[in-house]
């Protein structure tokens, strides 16, 4: 996978359904740059697991209170466990080294892990 974008679906509003299947998440906010420690950004969060309509479940979770629903987009790229891990794993590294933090609302902050 060398170019990991090239295999996500297009953006969709929070409130879309979500296709049950294992795979990885991304969420931005829609008209806003994120401030972060090298740049800024759109992105809010990165996310993989075994189910991408739980995944858009959690990411309305997480991002209730920070912004409202209509202007939080996701997509998604379908994958089987290990590799939504491995590309979750290499989407966070390169969001880390590009502005210098993680996503705002990534999982790993928020749950403390």
């Amino acid at each position: 996978m060398d170019d990991d974008r090239d295999r996500f679906s297009t953006w969709f509003p929070l409130d879309a359904p979500a296709p049950p299947g294992p795979g990885v998440v991304q969420c931005k906010v829609v008209d806003e740059l994120i401030r972060y420690p090298s740049g800024a950004s759109a992105m809010l969060r990165y996310e993989s697991a075994a189910s991408i309509a739980e995944l858009v479940r959690r990411a309305a979770e997480a991002t209730a209170g920070h912004f409202a629903a209509e202007r939080v987009r996701w997509r998604y790229q379908a994958a089987e466990p290990a590799v939504a891990r491995a590309l979750l794993d290499r989407l966070r590294a390169r969001f880390i080294v590009r502005f210098g933090a993680p996503p705002l609302l990534d999982p790993l902050i928020l749950d403390g892990s």
